[in-house]
């Protein structure tokens, strides 16, 4: 045997990268038209309701990302959601899935995955009564966590996206008692004044703790 062994592929390293909150949301439509659109609105295909049909197979098309795709990391997602809106200016269904983990990499290409099995759905039960349809618009809306925090697409989100996909408000401590104390050698001995620990105190009972010691 002879020469280099080199892996054409392979899936990025992420050992050394910290574990932190991810989520993502990614968007598409599916033009439906004149003739079906009102059919899946009203729930009347032949194949049954696609809507709540694609809901099902978004979330399926999320957990699967990994095996779609050859070097996505398979992540434990915490939460999957899908949204199926009736956009009837453009005779369209536009459609959401949201993602989050706790996990060292991100999570857009399960939330690219999971509309896309949405829309694939809803193509699939609508082409017997029109197979002229059109997927469009498919991209990642945002994503949070990680060492780059928001990325947002620069397309920007609406009102009622910002509104829906806000970010979760922090869990309160509800009463819990708490203790801060601060290490400084130099605040210490007076060189500077400890600025760390009562920003510690007053976060800790923002968010409803009860400080019961600081030092």
């Amino acid at each position: 045997m002879s020469g280099e062994l080199n892996a054409a592929f392979h899936m990025a390293d992420v050992r050394d990268k910290r574990v932190t909150r991810r989520r993502a949301v990614a968007v598409g439509e599916l033009h439906a038209g004149p003739v079906v659109y009102p059919l899946i609105v009203e729930r009347r295909l032949p194949k049954g309701d696609a809507l709540v049909m694609a809901e099902i197979a978004g979330l399926q098309g999320a957990k699967m990302a990994s095996m779609l795709m050859p070097l996505c990391h398979p992540l434990p997602l915490e939460l999957v959601q899908v949204y199926c809106a009736p956009v009837p200016e453009r005779q369209s269904i536009r459609v959401w899935c949201e993602c989050a983990s706790e996990a060292r990499t991100g999570v857009e290409m399960e939330a690219l995955a999971g509309v896309n099995a949405a829309l694939l759905t809803l193509y699939d039960l609508s082409k017997p009564v029109e197979p002229a349809l059109r997927i469009e618009g498919i991209r990642l809306l945002f994503k949070e966590g990680g060492k780059r925090g928001l990325w947002l697409h620069p397309e920007g989100m609406d009102e009622s996206e910002r509104e829906r996909f806000r970010p979760r408000p922090p869990k309160g401590l509800n009463g819990a008692a708490c203790a801060v104390i601060t290490l400084s050698d130099r605040a210490s001995e007076g060189t500077y004044a400890d600025e760390s620990g009562p920003k510690l105190v007053s976060g800790l009972q923002s968010l409803g703790g009860e400080v019961v010691a600081a030092e």
